[in-house]
């Protein structure tokens, strides 16, 4: 991607305004305000080199600390230091590389909450089924195939970079019609099929999801796991350690299986609080 016309833009506000007799807090209010809406469309779409978001946070400074770009000013705080919150000794600036991820972290969440849009059907007949686990977001087969865009969104999820956001994102069990019981990460650490390898070689059902392994019975939810043969040696107490970790789980007859953001206090994905998250 080109990101020459977005300096332009910027170093043309800039530019603009150092003429005019600005005040150190009206510099501050108009980087807030008019420079960080410059990028922030192609921030939601593009994650941005290190190299560019540097230039551009260069220009917030230089035009904060002197007023124009050739204006040779000491600046007497780092820019990243800026970056904190007024009660920290901030100026509550965004950190452009945070906010980047932040904005592109965004597009994990609706993958996983608006599995209807056609967005995501599209993502989905181009890429395949993909499932959360503790890894971040990745396709059934556990290859790493994809190309372009979708490469770089599911970048975000993963690897250290990408714990903050594995870390505040957490299923929600409803009726458990949605989530596979073995390749989805709806409960514990990780996936059962890796927790259990032994026993999902042996189940009867490898492809399930979570309602299917069980039946209600008066009001009561009761597990069904069935065996493709009779379990023996050491499976036995593999048995029983599954069955205590899904015992915990209650399904509701009355909800759908869903998502929960655990940075905010009503469970829904918002850049502010992703913000906060990250930082």
């Amino acid at each position: 991607m080109e990101w020459a016309f977005l300096n332009d833009k910027i170093k043309s506000k800039i530019n603009g305004w150092k003429k005019r007799k600005i005040s150190f807090t009206g510099r501050a209010t108009l980087i807030r305000s008019v420079l960080l809406s410059i990028p922030i469309y192609h921030l939601s779409f593009s994650k941005f080199p290190k190299c560019v978001v540097d230039e551009i946070q260069s220009y917030f400074s230089k035009f904060l600390w002197g007023g124009g770009l050739e204006d040779r000013k000491i600046h007497w705080v780092k820019w990243d230091d800026l970056c904190v919150g007024y009660g920290l000794g901030g100026l509550n600036f965004k950190n452009l590389n945070w906010f980047n991820t932040t904005l592109m972290a965004k597009w994990i969440w609706r993958f996983l909450v608006d599995k209807h849009l056609l967005w995501a059907k599209a993502v989905r007949a181009c890429h395949g089924e993909f499932v959360w686990e503790n890894g971040g977001l990745d396709d059934t087969n556990g290859k790493i195939t994809q190309i372009g865009w979708w490469k770089i969104v599911l970048g975000i999820s993963r690897g250290d970079d990408g714990k903050w956001l594995r870390d505040n994102v957490e299923v929600v069990l409803g009726e458990g019609d949605s989530l596979s019981f073995w390749h989805d990460w709806w409960i514990g650490e990780g996936k059962l099929s890796e927790k259990f390898p032994r026993l999902f070689r042996i189940s009867n059902n490898k492809h399930g999801t979570v309602k299917s392994m069980g039946i209600w019975v008066e009001g009561t939810w009761r597990w069904n796991l069935e065996w493709s043969r009779e379990p023996r040696g050491r499976e036995h107490d593999q048995i029983q350690s599954l069955i205590s970790i899904i015992n915990c789980c209650v399904l509701r007859v009355d909800k759908r299986d869903g998502w929960s953001w655990k940075a905010s206090s009503n469970g829904v994905f918002s850049i502010k609080s992703a913000y906060e998250a990250i930082s």
